[in-house]
């Protein structure tokens, strides 16, 4: 049975003035959103917050707008189990480009075999480490995996 509409609002509210998080009025909206998709996949908002790790959340570190864009991601992957295994397979193939201080960054909905880095050169060992990196980067295997064509 479905949550009545000013129940989920109250919970919501809870949450948005929760001083461990800081939400903007489009967070807000996005997290409002995600959790009333939730609550039609598993039958109410009260099922939807029991299954978020909140208290987990909490104690993560980072500033509070961290934190709440964590949980906003967290219930995007509960939405779409298939966008989390997509991101996670595309972190593990860029990793070696993390760990040489360069930013990855792919279109919202993975929908171009394109991506972007940024990286921040500030000696030779940083240009060496990014070399190496992209030497080892597993390119074909990214736009493999971005246009589909392997299973996450």
């Amino acid at each position: 049975m479905a949550d009545p509409p000013n129940q989920i609002e109250a919970g919501l509210d809870r949450l948005f003035e929760d001083p461990d998080f800081h939400f903007t009025t489009a967070q807000k909206k996005r997290c409002g959103k995600l959790a009333d998709a939730l609550s039609l996949k598993w039958g109410s908002h009260g099922e939807v917050m029991r299954r978020v790790p909140l208290d987990e959340l909490r104690r993560t570190a980072g500033t509070p707008k961290q934190r709440t864009s964590r949980l906003i991601q967290l219930l995007g992957d509960l939405l779409n189990p298939f966008g989390a295994r997509l991101r996670a397979r595309l972190n593990r193939l860029t990793a070696p480009l993390t760990e040489a201080n360069c930013t990855v960054k792919f279109t919202r909905d993975y929908e171009d075999d394109a991506f972007e880095l940024s990286a921040r050169i500030t000696d030779k060992q940083d240009i060496e480490r990014l070399k190496r990196a992209l030497e080892t980067l597993p390119y074909d295997d990214i736009v493999a995996c971005l246009r589909g064509e392997v299973d996450v």
